[in-house]
């Protein structure tokens, strides 16, 4: 599995690792893809529970190498308490993801899993343990193409479209 975004307090990476915690007797790894300030405080986290052998983080690297992470994972989780759009969670899903999210009132990033059969939302770190544990029902995936409505090209031409309908009212 895998998690990603920029490591400050608001990443929340708290929840994830005890719902991983809960899943200590399972066969998983996790890589948690970014860097910030609160990095060194995840990563004493992770350690006080006893997990750091199995969590891996790899820094900020580029699009290309996250990419390639995602499609070999078999499910993103995030967990961030504020996120206006959760990026790297739609990334993660466009290259076949299952997506775990904890709601958060402040976060966005649930919408991007409402309603997908390979999507799990949770509030708290059991749930996102059993989310974990029933994304495993789910084949693997390398592209997801129902993501396709976000690619930055048809969304500047849905845009575009918009306006024109408007300019053309006036």
């Amino acid at each position: 599995m895998v998690a990603g975004r920029r490591l400050d307090a608001d990443a929340n990476l708290e929840s994830l690792f005890l719902g991983l915690a809960e899943l200590r007797e399972d066969d998983w790894t996790a890589a948690v893809v970014g860097d910030g300030p609160a990095r060194a405080e995840f990563e004493r986290t992770a350690a006080d529970l006893r997990i750091d052998d199995r969590v891996r983080f790899v820094g900020d690297v580029s699009r290309e190498e996250r990419i390639a992470l995602y499609r070999g994972a078999h499910t993103f989780v995030h967990t961030a308490r504020r996120e206006q759009f959760a990026t790297e969670l739609m990334w993660a899903l466009a290259c076949g993801c299952v997506g775990v999210v904890e709601y958060q009132s402040d976060s966005a990033a649930h919408e991007l899993v409402e309603g997908r059969e390979r999507g799990f939302r949770a509030t708290s770190s059991e749930e996102i343990a059993d989310a974990v544990v029933a994304a495993r029902e789910y084949g693997r995936r390398t592209v997801d193409e129902s993501m396709a409505r976000y690619d930055r090209e048809r969304v500047l031409s849905d845009l575009l479209d918009c306006y024109r309908e408007l300019g053309a009212g006036l």
